[in-house]
């Protein structure tokens, strides 16, 4: 047992550059098992139906929504605005179809929807809704008319001139002339004309029926910069089907958020606003100082777990861990006998396997048989733990199974002997003692919160109820 003690004391090699990435990515993700990715599949996936069903985020790509939105494509410039999907209606995934239909979208509101035309530059746009359906529209002296009648924009809007014809205004020319390269910016500026007359003006400039009257189950989009907008004037009517969602406010820059949709005043806008950010922050915050979750991937009966349950360890308790340091740099508190602890264990191809085990035996003790029955020093195990939790039934099943051997568990100077449930190789588990190193313990476990039928302290008890 010394010649052991002596071995894992020495120094370790020091770690290759893959084990240190490992360890980053570790640190983040969780150990490498099985049940932890089956966790972060399920995350993925709700994040997913989250995507599909609820809530996406979308980036301005262009200006033709200015100065409502700000769009540039560069890398984090430009407004990203989140689109409320369930609101129209919830869209079969990957078709151009509704499951179910919701609200009718109204007059004026911003809406994301996939292009009409099969060769778009930009597969996704926003735009804002004019034109219902049924509606004969009609642009004139800088105004939309529908069914004859002039259309007047709620006050949140900017002042809009509606335009008949493309052109770039002074402020577009001035940034393609500094995005052109010296000496083609002649290019640059007939290339951006080129694209914007590539398709006439058709869709409410028109008289003809087809170019005037908004058929059913269609609309008639329009961007708030008129004159440098390829809107519904250029590919026509909008059908629902390609409503992605209502656009309800922008999130991204800070100095530019705004909300479209009166959502903010809501209960569920201000849990989305405030309640989500600060929950996520002191989750980051908390796993990374004050507790961690780990899942269970296996069944540990000395220890009252079962697979799959997810645990709550302190990270204080023994001493702060920071994310990517292997030693504490705090001391903390002396453990306790009987509490559930939380360890890390090297394994043959070097990775720390999170172990859980109980508290037997503290620093300068060990465990013995005397007269059948477990002693801890000169006192029965009996009398220094209650006999409803099992402990010292577990730690006599061991030592008598170890009795031929005459193994003995001793724990030295910062050590403590802990009962744990090692793998066999049938898949089962069995129950084993180990001298930890206090070095190597990350903290209490604290109570299972998952699943939600689990909730509480893991209740350990005795081998044959166990």
């Amino acid at each position: 047992m010394a010649k052991d003690r002596s071995k894992r004391r020495s120094a370790p090699p020091p770690p290759s550059a893959w084990e240190t990435v490992k360890g980053w990515i570790t640190a983040v993700t969780g150990p490498w098992t099985w049940a932890n990715l089956r966790g972060w599949l399920l995350i993925i996936l709700l994040v997913l139906v989250v995507r599909w069903a609820w809530i996406e985020p979308y980036k301005i790509p262009s200006g033709s929504m200015e100065p409502t939105l700000q769009g540039d494509p560069g890398f984090m410039q430009g407004d990203r605005v989140f689109i409320n999907k369930f609101h129209y209606g919830l869209r079969v995934p990957f078709m151009n179809a509704r499951l179910f239909y919701g609200a009718e979208p109204q007059r004026w509101e911003l809406v994301v929807f996939r292009a009409v035309q099969e060769d778009a530059q930009n597969k996704i746009l926003i735009k804002r809704i004019v034109g219902l359906p049924g509606e004969e529209v009609h642009i004139a002296d800088g105004k939309v008319y529908a069914d004859g009648e002039p259309l007047e924009p709620p006050d949140h809007m900017p002042d809009i001139e509606y335009t008949r014809e493309a052109t770039l205004s002074a402020e577009q020319r001035e940034a393609i002339m500094r995005q052109a390269p010296p000496g083609r910016e002649g290019d640059y500026l007939r290339e951006a004309m080129r694209r914007m007359r590539a398709q006439p003006m058709r869709y409410g400039i028109l008289p003809d029926e087809r170019y005037s009257v908004t058929p059913e189950g269609h609309y008639f989009v329009l961007g708030d910069n008129s004159a440098n907008s390829i809107d519904g004037r250029h590919y026509g009517w909008v059908p629902n089907e390609n409503i992605l969602g209502r656009a309800f406010c922008i999130w991204w820059p800070p100095e530019n958020w705004r909300d479209f949709t009166g959502f903010s005043q809501t209960w569920w806008g201000r849990l989305l606003l405030y309640g989500v950010p600060v929950a996520l922050g002191a989750f980051i915050v908390g796993n990374l100082v004050v507790f961690r979750s780990w899942q269970m991937d296996r069944a540990a009966p000395a220890v009252g777990l079962k697979e799959g349950d997810h645990i709550v360890v302190g990270r204080l308790a023994y001493g702060w861990r920071p994310p990517l340091i292997s030693a504490p740099l705090t001391r903390g508190r002396d453990l306790r006998r009987g509490e559930m602890a939380a360890y890390f264990e090297e394994q043959e191809d070097g990775r720390s396997q999170p172990m859980v085990g109980r508290v037997t035996a503290l620093p300068g003790e060990e465990l013995r048989m005397d007269d059948g029955l477990v002693a801890v020093g000169e006192q029965p195990m009996n009398a220094l733990t209650p006999a409803e939790d099992g402990l010292a039934a577990w730690v006599q099943t061991v030592l008598q199974a170890n009795e031929k051997q005459k193994k003995r568990f001793r724990a030295a100077d910062d050590e403590y002997v802990v009962l744990v449930d090692e793998a066999r190789e049938d898949g089962g588990t069995q129950p084993r003692l180990k001298v930890v190193a206090r070095s190597d313990l990350a903290g209490p476990v604290r109570f299972v919160w998952w699943p939600v039928t689990r909730w509480g302290r893991p209740k350990p008890g005795p081998p044959e109820t166990a």
